[in-house]
């Protein structure tokens, strides 16, 4: 069993619990006055058709349905044009001129990407009977296992117990309270966004009975004494065994609360400048997006819904809030049906659903000589947030998973393309939780449509483009900002290369045939990028190698390591899925021949991988991105002579670094065998995070991963960096503790999925494999290399191959 615990009430965001259905989040900070904040994954700002605007704005043109032949063949009456811009700015790099090339790339950006917002606050005041207050006894769990939090403690002596849990069944979250004795209690709900209407059913009166109702109706405002009949599936709200009130049954009081807000129109990021970056619009006129939040109260007390909810002489109450928005992303905003549930029942399915998910994959580790948390505990958690911000049907986790409190959060919690998002998928795979991609790959196809016109009219190029970072629009245009991460049209190869590194693990036909189209305009897009260079060979121009520079300030240039090791891994993949899929298409004709043409990765004088084109001077020699060193990992392209010099680059960069660069340092470290490496830099990650430095990572109280600030792909790259230095399964052989950290002597793992469509179960002992077991699914022909000795392995479909 793997939990948090905090023995006194969250006095900031970062102490307080999650929780998540992958729709709604909250933060829960626990107590008798306590605050809980909401979040609905599909509340952004923004508005529908702003890209084509801005699009249009850049381009000089309404040509909205252009082929990318006609916009090229237009480009020279239009000076303004995204092609002859981009000619321009080619011109210049092979002339030597970076400076003027960021000038004219300046031109080509759209202004920025949209923010992810918060929903409501529930303030929650639960008034003890005597006059002074005392709060004794307090204990606060977060249960990943059960997905649940709990609350238990003692105020003014009467005992009080609590749990919340977001309910994927009821695509709600659900709060109950119980006390020994009877309570007042007070709950006011708030929002940063303006409300657009406020509605509620009050029940004023206290009904006793001996029996419950079984219906809760959103609409019903009186009490109606049920049949006998109905006795059987009356609502229980989880009284705990030997509670005071366990047998006493009273007629519980129901009431609602609907609100409906209006979201902002536009949200501007703090490097914008502007005094006021949120604006919202007219509520009658204004396309910003809508959200409907509706809360049903329920309690064995009395009820009056106002501008606050009381509820008197209590010994039992519930709380259960939904909401939605008029996005296209998940539940469309509507008025909601009626609640009709046992919670007690309700809990359990939600407990039994979790836990399937959960239970799918094991990490037990007996760790010594370290103080650090025990990996156990992260490994866990990350699974936890996954299950919680990333659930079909809804966006994917964002920079913030799921949780966030503010309308102006850091980097708008928007979808980071050029490492951020691919990391918090990282090893979704390996460990069982496959549904929880689904968001991901629904974000790409949206990428896909919107970066086809991008494409067409930004640079006159076929397939489709993204840019560095994204939202719940799929925004693909660059955006307004500096040439390091602003100028790269690389996001949405990299996002398609990470769906192929996904069909690798199970080799499922049905999900290549979806994804082909993705990796076919993926493909057209590199094809049509690449420049012929002097050698003769193709590469990338313009260039950047996200977010660092060079030469005193100096971003773009050509051919960066990380475009070609993309370009070269999206290209391989076209012509692979074709094969497996039996296509004859031409683009897989024009991959291979730019293959044999694409330039090789360079190595530099001090052994390392060059970045850029040219061995440039390094501005920052320590830089937290590790971008020339893709192809180490998640990808696989390098040779032996790429992988010596990206342990060069490695050791060069330095061991400090955000959260998500440790994992990321970690996750190269164990390619390279280095678990001496790997341990350090995990237990590094796992130090308390410290926001007086920018860009030291750690972990807050609540073990949310820091940039600073909270960043959630931190904590999802420890899972990955976990996995991959106990097992690998990358070229055509699978390796058992290939970088094993020296504190991670002995352990055991269960139900880690491999490439080929295989799991595998394992423990180890003194840093040696005493057990292992792989089975296959769909047929397995690999190789097994267990301490040190190499095997082969053929196996039939539900076949397994054991070691002992």
């Amino acid at each position: 069993m793997s939990f948090l615990n905090r023995e006194q009430p969250a006095s900031q965001w970062t102490e307080a619990f999650p929780i998540g259905n992958g729709h709604l989040g909250a933060m829960l900070f626990g107590g008798p006055q306590a605050r809980i904040q909401v979040n609905d994954s599909t509340a952004w700002s923004g508005t529908p058709g702003r890209e084509a605007r801005v699009l249009s704005e850049i381009t000089g043109s309404s040509e909205w349905d252009s082929s990318a032949a006609d916009i090229q063949d237009s480009a020279a009456t239009r000076p303004n044009s995204g092609p002859k811009l981009l000619t321009e700015v080619r011109r210049l790099l092979a002339a030597g001129d970076a400076r003027a090339a960021e000038q004219v790339m300046a031109r080509m950006r759209g202004d920025w990407v949209q923010a992810y917002q918060p929903l409501v606050d529930l303030y929650v005041d639960i008034q003890p009977s005597t006059s002074a207050e005392r709060l004794s006894c307090f204990q606060h769990f977060l249960d990943f296992d059960r997905g649940e939090a709990t609350e238990d403690y003692l105020l003014s002596d009467n005992p009080m117990q609590s749990c919340a849990w977001a309910d994927i069944n009821l695509d709600a979250l659900c709060f109950t309270w119980t006390f020994a004795e009877p309570l007042d209690m007070r709950i006011s709900v708030t929002s940063p966004h303006p409300v657009i209407s406020r509605s509620s059913t009050p029940t004023s009166s206290s009904c006793a009975s001996s029996t419950s109702p079984s219906r809760v109706s959103p609409t019903s405002s009186s009490c109606a004494t049920p049949t006998s009949s109905s006795r059987a599936q009356s609502r229980d709200l989880s009284l705990p065994k030997g509670h005071p009130n366990e047998t006493e049954t009273r007629l519980e009081a129901v009431a609602t609360l609907n609100l409906k807000l209006l979201l902002p129109e536009d949200v501007a990021p703090a490097r914008a400048g502007k005094e006021n970056p949120v604006t919202y619009g007219d509520p009658e006129t204004s396309e910003a997006l809508r959200a409907d939040v509706q809360l049903d109260f329920i309690t064995d007390g009395t009820l009056a819904v106002g501008d606050e909810t009381n509820i008197s002489g209590a010994s039992k109450v519930a709380v259960i809030l939904r909401s939605a928005t008029n996005s296209d992303w998940g539940v469309e905003s509507k008025s909601f049906a009626a609640i009709d549930v046992d919670l007690k029942a309700a809990r359990e399915r939600h407990e039994q659903r979790h836990q399937e998910l959960m239970g799918r994959s094991y990490l037990k580790i007996n760790q010594a000589g370290t103080e650090a948390l025990n990996p156990r505990i992260l490994f866990d958690y990350a699974k936890y947030l996954l299950i919680a911000s990333s659930r079909p049907g809804f966006p994917p986790a964002n920079l913030q998973g799921i949780w966030n409190e503010s309308q102006t959060p850091p980097w708008q919690s928007d979808y980071t393309i050029n490492i951020n998002t691919e990391m918090n998928y990282w090893a979704a795979r390996e460990v069982g939780l496959a549904e929880c991609l689904e968001p991901l790959v629904e974000l790409v196809e949206r990428l896909a449509e919107h970066g086809k016109t991008t494409a067409r009219k930004l640079y006159g190029c076929r397939g489709w483009v993204a840019h560095h970072n994204t939202d719940l629009w799929a925004w693909a245009l660059p955006v307004n900002g500096e040439s390091c991460w602003a100028d790269w049209p690389f996001g949405g190869i990299w996002l398609t290369v990470q769906l192929w590194e996904d069909y690798k693990y199970t080799l499922d036909k049905a999900y290549l045939e979806r994804i082909w189209p993705l990796l076919k305009g993926a493909g057209e897009f590199v094809i049509d990028w690449l420049v012929e260079e002097p050698s003769g060979q193709l590469g990338t121009s313009p260039s950047t190698s996200p977010e660092n520079r060079h030469s005193g300030g100096i971003a773009l240039s050509r051919s960066s390591a990380m475009d070609l090791t993309l370009s070269r891994a999206l290209l391989e993949a076209v012509g692979q899925a074709a094969d497996s899929l039996g296509l004859e298409d031409s683009i897989t004709g024009e991959a291979q021949t730019a293959l044999a043409r694409l330039r090789p990765l360079s190595i530099g004088s001090h052994g390392q991988v060059l970045e850029w084109d040219e061995e440039y001077p390094e501005d920052d020699p320590h830089h937290r991105h590790l971008s020339h060193l893709v192809g180490l990992y998640p990808l696989d392209t390098m040779n032996d002579a790429e992988r010596r010099a990206a342990a060069v680059s490695l050791k060069a960069r330095g061991k400090e670094g955000t959260g998500w660069s440790l994992a990321w340092k970690a996750c190269l470290a164990a390619r390279l065998g280095d678990g001496e490496l790997v341990g350090e830099l995990l237990e590094m990650a796992c130090g308390p995070a410290l926001d007086v430095d920018e860009f030291r990572g750690g972990l807050y109280p609540n073990l949310f991963a820091a940039h600073p600030p909270f960043q959630i792909d931190g904590n999802f790259g420890f899972l990955a960096a976990a996995v991959e230095a106990l097992v690998q399964s990358h070229g055509g052989k699978t390796r058992l503790l290939p970088a094993l950290p020296p504190a991670w002597q002995s352990g055991e793992l269960r139900g880690l999925n491999v490439r080929g469509n295989a799991s595998l179960d394992m423990e180890w002992k003194d840093g040696e494999v005493t057990r292992a077991r792989i089975t296959s699914r769909l047929g397995l022909d690999t190789e097994v290399e267990v301490n040190g000795v190499v095997n082969r392995v053929k196996l039939r479909v539900g076949e397994s191959w054991e070691f002992s």
